[in-house]
């Protein structure tokens, strides 16, 4: 049952950074500022509408992006994506839109997508056939305007129908009073490939679920935040033992599923709240050292699943520390907990102050717990410079991970010439993992990190806090090794959906870089890529017992792959039978 409470504490990941990012497109779409403060009204308006292609009716919450065209053979650097939503007309309205072409994409607000899907272009494999490919079907899906900067336009646009249904209703108190600010949860039924969601009930306890298809679905309801502040932000909180389920029970597997019709609403779903014994965790994050109060700090808390423990009810809430580092998580059942503080990325303002993530275990047996003092590291500083052999990738993420901690800090850099500088602030201190990840990754691998004469690739990092690890050297290349093949079964036919995989011969050696593992097509072909050296070949597939019918996944060693050399840039054709 843990694969299911995997998924629910992704989701609720998946839902803070979608805020986030909602936040940094409202945020494009703003008229921009001069240099006085006064607004700068140039640029053209685009205004439309939006039909439905099978229906021909106004499409409703549809998103208008307008992507320029350049940014398809140059995606590097911040890409301004104006983004409008459709009306309960189809309407929109993009304003001060800047000179130039411009490809007008448009998808339902509330589909699961993520950005790498929608524009292709922005994240290259590194296969130039098939990135060209993808390219030339982004630009035959959507519609290509050009605007002068100066004069207004209008699109029509006949879009693709979702057909999806929503789901409304109220949240009551155990008084039968609106549970303003109350947290609304729903979950997909059994056999549904689709991810859960959160939404706060407004001032009448009122929530809806937009975007939804067709099938049934788990509602659940907490208790609204205990804070005098109408104006914060509210918890998202997703607690086990504080919910209440659909039609207000307090097990999951007693509540009744609520089923969806695609185009239509479901609703008067309505949830009266459960009483019982709740409480709050409360304190402050600061600074160690100065004592400096961590200001929009994002604190998580997860609860400690017991081993006899078998819900699949999620068990995390989120909340922020206020401008004096101030913090509380309410409707808290008893239990043990760990609290997970982490900065805000990008770093609102220079006030907010950079610091190492943490965390902090806690536990609640029958009282409140107020005053608890979280203390975060400002870390390290680590400088130096990443190097390139042969081909540049399209980016460099370069991660510190202090080893057995969930405390990691990273950038991205984007590298235009052969040696590159970096600086990484508040890393973490302790031992310390230097890891860089390249896009694409099967293209590139590190041949070399050294500092301070110590090789980073066989040993880590020992740094205290407040150091200063100057003169880092990274080297990338793209002389990567090429294993290819074919994986044939016993009796000689293709074996597809067979797991490949090259596992270095010596560990005492980090390897970073290249695909190391790939599944076979439908023609038993496999393709991976590693950094050169000696491997042994392991496959893996799922195989079906013949008296139980249970399926388990089998490993084995091929006899022709115990020892694989490859050379730096080599490309190898192995091919193998599996019994």
């Amino acid at each position: 049952m843990i694969e299911p409470y995997k998924r629910l504490i992704r989701i609720c990941i998946f839902l803070v950074c979608f805020a986030f990012i909602s936040s940094a497109i409202a945020q494009n779409n703003q008229t921009p500022l001069n240099s006085g403060g006064s607004q700068t009204r140039s640029g053209s308006i685009i205004t439309g509408r939006a039909f439905f292609e099978d229906t021909n009716e106004p499409a409703t919450r549809e998103r208008v992006q307008l992507i320029v065209s350049e940014a398809l053979n140059n995606p590097a650097g911040r890409l301004r994506i104006p983004t409008a939503i459709t009306d309960q007309n189809g309407q929109f309205e993009l304003k001060f839109v800047a000179a130039g072409d411009y490809y007008v994409v448009s998808r339902p607000a509330d589909e699961h997508v993520t950005a790498n899907e929608l524009f292709p272009f922005l994240h290259p494999t590194g296969d130039s056939a098939a990135d060209a490919a993808k390219l030339e079907a982004f630009k035959k899906q959507y519609v290509k305007i050009t605007v002068d900067g100066q004069n207004s336009l209008t699109v029509d646009l006949h879009v693709w129908n979702p057909h999806y249904g929503r789901i409304s209703g109220h949240v009551f108190d155990s008084e039968g009073k609106p549970a303003i600010r109350s947290s609304v949860h729903l979950m997909p039924g059994p056999g549904q490939g689709v991810t859960g969601a959160s939404t706060p009930t407004n001032e009448a306890g009122e929530y809806t679920f937009f975007g939804l298809a067709a099938g049934d679905y788990i509602v659940s309801a907490n208790p609204p935040p205990k804070s005098s502040d109408q104006q914060a932000p509210p918890d998202f909180q997703w607690l086990a033992g504080a919910v209440t389920y659909y039609p207000s029970v307090l097990q999951r597997q007693e509540s009744a599923p609520v089923s969806v019709i695609s185009d239509r609403e479901t609703a008067n779903i309505d949830i009266h709240l459960i009483p019982r014994k709740l409480h709050t965790i409360a304190g402050v994050v600061r600074m160690r050292g100065s004592g400096d109060p961590v200001t929009a700090g994002r604190l998580r808390l997860i609860k400690n699943q017991e081993a006899n423990v078998t819900t699949v009810s999620p068990s995390v809430s989120f909340t922020s520390s206020d401008a004096r580092g101030n913090w509380s998580f309410s409707n808290v059942p008893d239990g043990t907990y760990q609290i997970v503080v982490e900065p805000v990325i990008p770093f609102p303002d220079d006030t907010n102050k950079e610091f190492v993530p943490s965390e902090q275990a806690v536990a609640v047996r029958g009282d409140n717990i107020s005053d608890l003092v979280i203390e975060v590291s400002s870390g390290i500083r680590i400088s130096g410079k990443i190097s390139f052999e042969g081909d540049l990738p399209a980016s460099v993420s370069l991660i510190a991970a202090r080893r057995l901690s969930p405390a990691r800090t990273s950038i991205t850099v984007t590298p235009v010439q052969r040696v590159t500088d970096f600086q990484l602030f508040a890393a973490p201190d302790g031992t310390i993992d230097l890891t860089p990840r390249t896009q694409p990754a099967r293209l590139f691998y590190v041949k070399a990190i050294e500092a301070r004469g110590v090789d980073l690739l066989s040993s880590p990092l020992e740094a205290a806090e407040g150091s200063d690890v100057q003169d880092v050297h990274i080297l990338i290349s793209s002389q990567v090794a090429t294993l290819s093949g074919r994986v044939l079964s016993a009796e000689g036919t293709p074996a597809s959906g067979v797991m490949v995989t090259l596992i270095p011969k010596l560990r005492d050696k980090r390897v970073i870089g290249g695909q190391p593992s790939g599944r076979t097509d439908a023609k038993g072909d496999f393709n991976v890529t590693v950094p050169p050296g000696e491997y042994s070949m392991q496959v893996g597939r799922v195989v079906k017992d013949s008296q139980t019918e249970e399926r388990r996944f089998s490993v084995s060693h091929p006899d022709n792959a115990q020892r694989i050399a490859l050379a730096p840039g080599e490309r190898k054709v192995l091919n193998i039978t599996v019994q």
